[in-house]
């Protein structure tokens, strides 16, 4: 059983919605405990999710054991509207975990849009929105919270609750294909401006991910970094880019446009889906540089589903 708190603290002036290194097995050192022994996990600054779920990968619990994990996020309150809404979706969708179906697979794969994709498909776009709606109805106050299929999840406070509240119902919003357009245009003006920062020569890549190879990983991941970027996908798949539909654009994915600070697009540029996992068998066989990003794409969200 893992029940996970959530703790708001102070804002800064970007938003991350993802995390810049790879995820760390937390109970690494862990000694496990008898049944009904609770584990309690602090986790500040926590961010996105990602060491959390490697954790229970690593370890590959039974179930039985029982863990408390608080996470304190100093950046804004988005970032646990984002959490909840992932850990939402995996109660949602816990019994298709391992299934090779078609709809299991696409479903999983739209949770990983979700958290990692600037661009993703309307349909993405309206699994959020329906999310978000279904969050809101649960949450009216902390006792129907504690009688919803999510109870595992609680807040620190009522502060933080109607915080996250206010997120979602940005979320939750339907807009027309002309209001929609309305919204994305100023959000894809600042994209622009990114893109051309990098056809500049600036940003920057992180290889921790590739381990011992990051000498030889540099490059690619260079231009993995460079094709989220310039099309919102990981390594710019081509599977990917071919779901946002004609022109490769798609929707804005608003888990990146929303936060407490703004409603522009205030993403740092050096976030990479790819900084988040551990990648290094990408590089033990040579490929071309085609080859290799669809590998580092796929390496990525094999191990997200796992």
């Amino acid at each position: 059983m893992h029940n996970v708190t959530i703790v708001p603290t102070l804002d800064t002036n970007i938003f991350c919605p993802i995390g810049n290194i790879p995820a760390v097995n937390l109970l690494e050192y862990h000694a496990p405990k008898s049944d009904g022994e609770i584990t309690n996990i602090l986790l500040l600054a926590c961010g996105d999710p990602r060491s959390i779920l490697f954790s229970f990968f690593c370890e590959d619990k039974p179930g039985n054991e029982k863990f408390n994990i608080v996470c304190c996020d100093d950046i804004d309150p988005a970032i646990l509207a984002r959490n909840i809404i992932l850990f939402s979706l995996i109660i949602d969708n816990a019994a298709s975990y391992g299934s090779q179906s078609a709809h299991d697979r696409t479903r999983i794969g739209a949770i990983w849009n979700l958290l990692y994709h600037y661009q993703i498909p309307k349909e993405d776009l309206k699994l959020l929105q329906d999310q978000s709606d279904k969050l809101l109805s649960y949450s009216k106050s902390p006792e129907t919270w504690a009688e919803s299929p999510y109870s595992s999840i609680t807040f620190v406070s009522l502060q933080t609750l109607e915080g996250v509240r206010k997120i979602w119902e940005k979320y939750a919003i339907q807009r027309s294909a002309e209001e929609q357009q309305e919204y994305e245009a100023p959000r894809r003006h600042t994209l622009s401006e990114i893109r051309q920062k990098f056809s500049q020569g600036e940003g920057a890549c992180v290889t921790y991910s590739v381990g011992v190879h990051w000498f030889a990983g540099f490059n690619s991941c260079w231009d993995a970094l460079k094709g989220y970027w310039e099309k919102g996908v990981v390594a710019r798949n081509e599977g990917d880019v071919k779901a946002l539909g004609f022109g490769g654009k798609g929707l804005l994915n608003l888990t990146f446009m929303v936060s407490a600070m703004s409603e522009d697009f205030v993403v740092p540029f050096t976030g990479d889906p790819l900084s988040a996992y551990h990648v290094p068998q990408v590089f033990e066989n040579p490929l071309s540089e085609k080859l290799r990003m669809e590998a580092l794409a796929k390496s990525a969200k094999q191990g997200f589903a796992e």
